[in-house]
């Protein structure tokens, strides 16, 4: 299980991956059924980040993969997975795991899908694998 502690350092990881591409995002840290451990909206980040940021989080939690996988799965010959609650096919949410179990995710929004996927992948990058599944 992510303790808060574990949150704010995945949080301070994205920072400082959003510093280096210089953009404003909102980052969220939730536990493996998707409930909210910490938040963190930058300065100038748009307010309609916070939401996305959570949503994205939580739909990479519940579903245990990386949404930037449903965005191709909804792209491709699966669109009707986007009908699912709370399947988001946008990037920027991705599992944190240990030891290959699932115990929380991150999610990231406010700029260009890419920049989201990286600072994501950013802030998991040395926890643990990230599924690619």
């Amino acid at each position: 299980m992510l303790s808060l502690d574990d949150a704010r350092a995945l949080i301070t990881k994205g920072h400082a991956s959003a510093d280096s591409l210089k953009v404003n995002v909102c980052m969220a840290v939730v536990d493996p059924s998707g409930s909210l451990i910490a938040f963190d909206r930058m300065d100038r980040a748009p307010y309609g980040c916070v939401d996305a940021a959570i949503a994205k989080a939580k739909s990479a939690a519940l579903f245990r993969v990386k949404t930037s996988v449903n965005m191709q799965r909804v792209n491709g010959d699966e669109p009707a997975i986007a009908s699912i609650p709370h399947m988001v096919p946008l990037g920027g949410g991705v599992p944190v795991t240990n030891n290959d179990i699932v115990v929380g995710a991150v999610g990231v929004s406010g700029a260009t899908n890419a920049m989201e996927v990286k600072i994501a992948e950013a802030m998991v990058a040395g926890y643990g694998v990230i599924p690619t599944k």
